[in-house]
């Protein structure tokens, strides 16, 4: 692998973007675990979840974001997004209930700024439990989980990793920290939130 020609490795380890690449690499891995899985066993699929969930959770402290808060807010969000009694047992997108729900793709805000406390890794990890129990009642509730399938989630993930990708991707590689207004922040955090979620 080349060192980095412009910058200091820690620059580029404390890029946001850079970060963000490096969520597309480990996305990338796990698509061809996913691929290639064998129901025997499960331990490389783990493994690259858990690879993939550390670099978001870097790619996060990189943005001073708390990635549970970000995680939280976001589920509060698509519990308005997609109410029970309007899309049990259907797949459809959330503007399909909008008029219901008052929720538009203009008015998605979860508030979410940057953040001088930023827990650390081991701190966050004691937090994933619940995170993974509210994330299965979500599903559970919405009669959604016969869909989950290890292949289905992971190209639902890379989706939101392409989302992701596409809000810094013309923010310049020179530019540190990112210039980034509360509203992009804000999108920022959805989407690493969405990824995080799958």
């Amino acid at each position: 692998m080349m060192a980095p020609s412009s910058s200091s490795s820690s620059d580029v380890t404390e890029n946001p973007r850079s970060r963000i690449l490096q969520i597309g690499v480990s996305a990338g891995r796990l698509c061809g675990v996913a691929n290639e899985l064998d129901e025997g066993s499960s331990t490389p699929l783990i493994l690259a979840m858990s690879d993939l969930l550390l670099d978001i959770y870097r790619a996060s402290c990189s943005l001073k974001l708390n990635l549970e808060v970000a995680i939280r807010k976001k589920m509060e969000l698509n519990n308005r997004k997609y109410p029970v009694q309007h899309c049990k047992g259907k797949a459809g997108k959330y503007t399909e209930y909008s008029h219901l729900t008052g929720v538009t793709q203009e008015n998605q805000t979860t508030e979410i700024a940057a953040s001088t406390q930023v827990p650390s890794w081991s701190e966050f990890l004691l937090q994933v439990p619940a995170l993974v129990r509210e994330i299965q009642e979500f599903g559970e509730a919405r009669d959604w989980t016969i869909h989950h399938t290890p292949r289905n989630i992971v190209l639902a993930l890379l989706g939101e990793v392409g989302e992701l990708a596409e809000l810094v991707q013309w923010k310049g590689d020179k530019t540190l920290p990112l210039d980034l207004s509360e509203k992009e922040l804000d999108k920022i955090s959805q989407e690493m939130a969405d990824v995080s979620v799958y």
